[in-house]
C-alpha cells in the first residue's frame, strides 16, 4: 500500500501551496465517513465497486465549508486519492486513524467506531 505522503508529494505544485498534508489527511478522512452520502448520490444505474470519476455537487459543497477548500482543490484531491478511499477506506488511514480533528464542530473525523 502506498502511504498518504506519497499520494501527497505527488499532488501539482500549486495544490500542495494551498493545501497542506494536514488538510488533506482531514479530507481523506471526511470522504471515508461520507462514502455512503457518496453513493446515495450517484445514478440509479451506478455500480458501488467503481470510484465516482468526481462528487457530487452537494458532497463538494459539504467539504468546501468543512475544510474551507475551494473546488479545484477538492476535485484535485479526490483525483489523488479518490481510488485509496473508495478501496482502502479506514485502513489506509493508519497510524492518522487515531488522532482527533474537528471540523467546524460538525464531526470527529478522527473518532474510530466499532464495526
Amino acid at each position: 500500500m502506498i502511504s498518504l505522503e506519497a499520494i501527497y508529494t505527488k499532488l501539482p505544485q500549486d495544490i500542495r501551496h494551498w493545501t497542506s498534508l494536514t488538510t488533506a489527511i482531514k479530507f481523506l478522512r471526511l470522504t471515508t465517513e461520507l462514502k455512503p452520502a457518496i453513493v446515495h448520490a450517484q445514478p440509479l444505474s451506478y455500480d458501488p465497486a467503481h470510484v465516482p470519476e468526481e462528487l457530487d455537487s452537494q458532497t463538494t459543497l459539504f467539504i468546501l465549508k468543512c475544510l474551507g477548500l475551494d473546488g479545484y482543490n477538492i476535485e484535485h484531491l479526490w483525483a489523488a486519492f479518490g481510488v485509496a478511499i473508495w478501496l482502502e477506506g479506514r485502513p489506509m488511514l493508519g497510524a492518522y486513524s487515531n488522532s482527533s480533528t474537528r471540523v467546524h464542530g460538525l464531526l470527529d473525523i478522527g473518532a474510530t467506531r466499532s464495526e
